[in-house]
């Protein structure tokens, strides 16, 4: 998804549009992050996953959204790192 088509809300209700997720608890509250071939497509911070799944269908009505895999799993990893440790290096990356 380009620049221009995240700024456009039209592009967001594409029914093409397969978005994997993932989410993890953090300190900060409960994290989903929502990826589309290997690229955040959103980082959502709240109290619960029902929530945060709800934000972004609301944002994304078109696309079909999945809970992710291995590479949706470590992105998520690596903004949980972010999270709690205040922006320190990720080990390893």
């Amino acid at each position: 998804m380009s620049q221009r088509e995240h700024s456009d809300p039209a592009a967001t209700a594409r029914s093409d549009l397969t978005i994997r997720y993932a989410s993890g608890q953090t300190a900060l509250g409960r994290v989903l992050i929502a990826a589309e071939g290997g690229k955040f497509v959103a980082v959502l911070l709240g109290e619960a996953l029902d929530g945060l799944l709800d934000q972004f269908r609301a944002r994304f009505p078109g696309a079909d959204l999945c809970a992710g895999g291995a590479e949706e799993d470590a992105m998520l990893g690596r903004v949980m790192h972010l999270a709690q440790h205040g922006g320190r290096p990720i080990p390893g990356f």
